[in-house]
């Protein structure tokens, strides 16, 4: 399995919002700069840096994904029609794997922050969906990502993002769909796993 080529940037990219100390609701952009915001306090925290803080900093940041993203929704998307086609046990075997393999590969990098920052650009709601468009200003040059959100209750929940025209779900669809067109959905399982343990 294949590193994504824009893993690198997703995360840094995610923390790159400077923002107040106050609790955001509301509007999908709004939540999304809270997240940002608990995100900052936790690595900025002196009392949780270095790697003998590791174990309780990661499980921190963690919380703060799962608060955000919708691991279901992503999983069922990256799956797409091969999702209906899988038992009970299986939807939640990849259901875990998938949810340890992303929390894995981005908490890994959201610890290298090196600073960038972000302009929002627009934000669009069409009932329960919406997408948050933003431009991250690096050092070379700007980039696009946009976060797709749906709402559950009151929360606005990411089950995609977008950089540079280039969708996370999407590119997990090709990969996982290229592995069981070769092989069984227990080796997807297993690549997932072994990923796991490169990050």
């Amino acid at each position: 399995m294949k590193s994504l080529p824009f893993i690198s940037i997703l995360i840094p990219i995610l923390l790159v919002f400077s923002v107040p100390s106050i609790v955001f609701s509301g509007q999908p952009k709004n939540q999304i700069r809270g997240s940002i915001n608990n995100l900052k306090f936790v690595l900025d925290n002196p009392s949780l840096k270095g790697t003998h803080n590791s174990s309780e900093r990661r499980k921190r940041l963690r919380m703060i994904f799962e608060e955000r993203f919708d691991f279901n929704e992503m999983a069922k998307r990256s799956l797409s029609r091969a999702w209906r086609k899988r038992t009970n046990k299986e939807k939640k075997e990849f259901l875990y794997s998938f949810k340890y393999l992303l929390e894995t590969t981005y908490i890994g990098k959201i610890e290298r922050y090196d600073g960038q920052t972000v302009q929002f650009v627009k934000e669009s709601i069409d009932g329960n969906y919406a997408k948050v468009k933003t431009l991250v200003i690096t050092k070379d040059q700007p980039i696009r990502v946009y976060y797709k959100m749906h709402k559950k209750r009151e929360n606005w929940l990411v089950y995609d993002v977008i950089i540079e025209g280039v969708s996370l779900i999407k590119t997990y669809r090709d990969q996982f769909k290229s592995i069981l067109n070769r092989s069984s959905f227990s080796d997807l399982l297993d690549k997932m796993r072994a990923k796991q343990f490169e990050n």
